[in-house]
């Protein structure tokens, strides 16, 4: 009879620390993560699963209206809600239009830019290997 009850106490006291090591601490995310995408307003800047970054123009019950770039707007549950990224800084209705339009244009002139730079580069790595080609032809 000693035997039967330090088995059954064995398996209650590993029940025990699988549900504090275990689900206790899962549980507790979940509920981080549901309040986290429950607070998500209009102006806050999210990511999604799917790693879109977008600003949130309008907060539904259950859905999201967001805005990817410049006028691109999708609808996404919120359950679809990675992350927020950045919180807004006070009322959207005054500050979002002109904010949503300055930054788009900034990404975009930021992008532009970027592209111009790699293309640069492209063309010094082909007229270093043209060079390179070139030497090597001249050595023969």
């Amino acid at each position: 009879m000693g035997s039967n009850a330090i088995m059954w106490i064995s398996c209650i006291l590993i029940l025990v620390i699988f549900w504090l090591l275990l689900i206790r601490p899962q549980k507790k995310k979940e509920k981080q993560v549901a309040a986290m995408r429950k607070a998500v307003k209009a102006g806050d800047k999210v990511l999604t699963i799917g790693g879109v970054k977008a600003r949130v123009i309008k907060a539904k019950e259950e859905s999201l209206i967001i805005e990817v770039g410049e006028r691109n707007r999708m609808e996404v549950m919120r359950w679809a809600v990675s992350s927020v990224l950045e919180e807004s800084k006070g009322s959207v209705k005054k500050t979002a239009p002109k904010e949503i339009e300055e930054s788009a244009k900034k990404e975009t002139e930021d992008t532009a830019v970027m592209s111009e730079a790699a293309a640069e580069e492209n063309k010094a790595e082909a007229a270093e290997e043209k060079a390179a080609a070139d030497e090597n032809k001249t050595e023969e």
